[in-house]
């Protein structure tokens, strides 16, 4: 049995969510928009997120400034990308999302959606919007029980015998749930099942679509679904702070890649046919990340053979599962796309190539996009090492740039160049790759062209 199986319920589809999660809150509408469209009802279920477990922990006072914190700096580029992301879609939707001043403890907001899931549909969902705008307004305290019962109550649902749910039974289904869910897999919000397959991010939700839909056709690839209906004044105001960027090639979409990064490998051809078809110049920079290799162990664990260890703390099998889910995607995706997958080694040093890529700007943004595609393909077919400047130079030649000066350029002006690239781009708010620039408006993967391609058009009009 499929180890995600096992947390099947009695629809289609089933969505873990947390309330104090962001990107589970501009979820929900597009999760119900697919659910509509398939004719499928979904179960709604509680995750509590153990946040402070794996991005440390914070408290900010009433004006946002940190009063305490328990974060890296890179936990905090994290957090602070994605609570910008996030407010970016919120507004779009038309919704306010304030960030939170701490972490709060959310499960009795989840034993509430239990409570309301065992009434009706109906009720589940008008408990949902009775709690996920306010919340991120400020303006619900969900760690008293009188406001979750409150919050039940304004969704229409019958409150007899809640406050004991919420000691009792309540409390033992949220945890038993909870346990389940994290053992299989499940370690963030909002997480899809369907059929045998777990996705984590509402950037799965057209895959979802598709398997809900039967499988026809081909497998979509990743996306943000944009809001429906859009506001207007979101996007325009969205617009304008693009035009108002000072950011060096604000006329251009700037793209940081590492080309060690399997994101990067099967985000090209979607990058280079969205730029294609909008007849848009695109940058390519480098922008060197961190990248795991997959194991055969967590190959295995990715395919279900083995499962959660007792002995791992919760922040250690947190980031081995998003590592798993991690690599999942990335098989699934380039399997769909019949794409290889031979360079994800990791311990390759991207130096010359990256520096190559910096060399080839100057034959103009065709050569160098022409470039970069056989950088890749000879890289993931493990048929080029980017460590070798001399391989790297007759590349360059073969894809009709002048190479004469690389070497000697290379070794004499190579790693300035590089860091200058990257610290420019790090300033930027840079930390995973790929990552699109509009001026100063970062979206951080592929999964954001739909968004581009609404400000493009809001640009161009």
């Amino acid at each position: 049995m499929n180890r995600f199986e096992r947390l099947r319920g009695a629809n289609p589809l089933v969505v873990y969510i947390d309330l104090k999660s962001p990107y589970a809150f501009i979820s929900i509408e597009p999760t119900r928009a697919v659910a509509r469209a398939a004719g499928v009802a979904i179960e709604w279920r509680p995750f509590t997120l153990d946040i402070p477990s794996y991005l440390g922990s914070a408290r900010l006072d009433g004006a946002g400034r940190v009063v305490e914190s328990r974060r890296s700096a890179a936990q905090w580029s994290g957090v602070r990308y994605a609570y910008r992301d996030a407010r970016r879609y919120a507004r779009l939707a038309g919704h306010t999302l304030l960030g939170t001043e701490k972490i709060w403890d959310s499960s009795l907001a989840g034993i509430g959606l239990l409570w309301a899931a065992r009434q009706s549909a109906v009720v589940t969902d008008r408990y949902l919007d009775a709690c996920y705008p306010p919340f991120w307004q400020r303006q619900l305290d969900i760690e008293d029980p009188r406001v979750v019962t409150e919050r039940l109550r304004a969704a229409g649902a019958d409150v007899a015998g809640f406050a004991e749910f919420l000691t009792g039974a309540g409390r033992l289904e949220h945890d038993r749930l909870n346990a389940a869910a994290f053992a299989a897999g499940v370690f963030g919000v909002p997480t899809y099942l369907v059929e045998d397959e777990c996705w984590f991010g509402r950037e799965h939700l057209p895959r979802v679509a598709w398997l809900l839909g039967g499988r026809v056709g081909p497998a979509p690839e990743v996306a943000y679904p944009l809001p429906t209906p859009l506001q207007a004044a979101a996007l325009d105001a969205l617009a304008e702070r693009v035009r108002a960027s000072d950011a060096p090639g604000r006329g251009t979409l700037r793209v940081a890649v590492d080309l060690r990064d399997p994101d990067v490998w099967l985000g090209f051809g979607p990058l280079c046919e969205f730029a294609e078809t909008r007849a848009i110049d695109v940058e390519w920079l480098p922008f060197q990340v961190a990248v795991a290799p997959p194991v055969d162990a967590d190959r295995r664990l990715a395919e279900g053979a083995l499962v959660a260890t007792a002995e791992e703390d919760r922040g250690t099998a947190h980031r081995r599962l998003r590592t798993l889910h991690r690599l999942r995607c990335v098989e699934t995706y380039a399997r769909a796309r019949a794409l290889p997958l031979g360079g994800w080694t990791g311990s390759v040093d991207p130096t010359a190539a990256h520096a190559a890529l910096l060399w080839a700007r100057h034959a103009g943004g065709a050569a160098q996009q022409r470039f970069l595609a056989r950088l890749l393909a000879d890289y993931w077919s493990a048929a080029l090492n980017p460590a070798d400047p001399v391989a790297i130079r007759d590349l360059l030649a073969d894809c009709a740039i002048p190479a004469d000066g690389f070497l000697d350029w290379f070794a004499a002006h190579g790693a300035g160049a590089l860091a200058a690239a990257r610290s420019g781009l790090a300033e930027q708010g840079v930390v995973q790759v790929p990552a699109c620039l509009l001026g100063d408006e970062l979206f951080q993967g592929r999964g954001h062209l739909p968004l581009i391609g609404a400000l493009l058009d809001r640009l161009a009009g």
